[in-house]
């Protein structure tokens, strides 16, 4: 079965590795995908490349800041399927090779809501941390082991993350995630730490069955880029992420 994918780039102001970013994906040796490119109203000359790939593109008449609000505005303006997979690729990183999606579509052969890991950093002052979550066992009838859903306060607040790029999952489970849970406490969009508000409410919905962790290198971070927002805010970063650890979880869809 092929599966159809949707690379979806969200940008700003990253002239330097655009073109590395979306050749990475149009390169692919899978072609069963859409490129949805969101540009955050680039002034630096990212535009100017951008507008020259065929892609579904949205660019914004102001700089709004928050990835997942453009993320929302992108999957919004045009139509995709609720079993398409959508594959995160930020502007400034790019594909480790060009059988990406090739192995994904392996991965989905089965029932699989998620996938995420491995990523090579691009500097030697980085490591990849992605590891696979925690088994948190439960014994039952007639000591049959079973896994326990994760949606319990044991791993959104306890667990150290390690769920990061790679990361994919199912439009699907993308729409069941409350917008409100994309927002601070007085209603305003995040403007950090969107992997997290993601990605939290997709494991504890899927459940251990329909994870995968990838150890395979899928990924290039580009962990020079001086924007990054756990470098230029890392107290604003570690606030939100004790909030986002702090929400009611949610409920495992079986």
């Amino acid at each position: 079965m092929e599966n159809n994918f949707i690379v979806l780039v969200t940008v700003h102001n990253s002239v330097q590795w655009i073109q590395r970013c979306l050749d990475s994906a149009i390169l692919q040796d899978y072609k069963n995908y859409r490129l949805l490119i969101i540009d955050d109203h680039s002034t630096d000359g990212t535009w100017d490349i951008v507008s020259r790939y065929d892609a579904c593109i949205v660019r914004n008449d102001k700089n709004m800041f928050h990835s997942l609000i453009n993320m929302v505005t992108g999957l919004k303006a045009f139509f995709f399927d609720s079993e398409d997979i959508i594959v995160c690729l930020d502007g400034d990183d790019w594909f480790a090779d060009n059988t990406v999606l090739s192995y994904l579509n392996q991965i989905y052969q089965e029932d699989v809501w998620l996938t995420y890991g491995q990523f090579e950093p691009l500097s030697k002052d980085y490591s990849n941390f992605c590891r696979p979550i925690s088994r948190a066992i439960q014994y039952g009838h007639n000591n049959k082991e079973t896994v326990k859903n994760l949606n319990s306060r044991t791993y959104r607040a306890g667990e150290a993350w390690t769920t990061s790029h790679l990361k994919t999952f199912k439009k699907k489970a993308w729409d069941m995630i409350r917008e409100d849970d994309f927002k601070d406490e007085k209603g305003e969009w995040l403007i950090t730490c969107g992997d997290l508000a993601m990605m939290y409410p997709i494991i504890e919905m899927a459940g251990d069955n329909r994870i995968r962790f990838i150890d395979k290198i899928l990924y290039i971070y580009n962990d020079s880029n001086p924007a990054n927002h756990t470098k230029i805010m890392p107290e604003v970063s570690m606030r939100v992420a004790q909030y986002l650890q702090n929400k009611p979880c949610y409920d495992f869809i079986g």
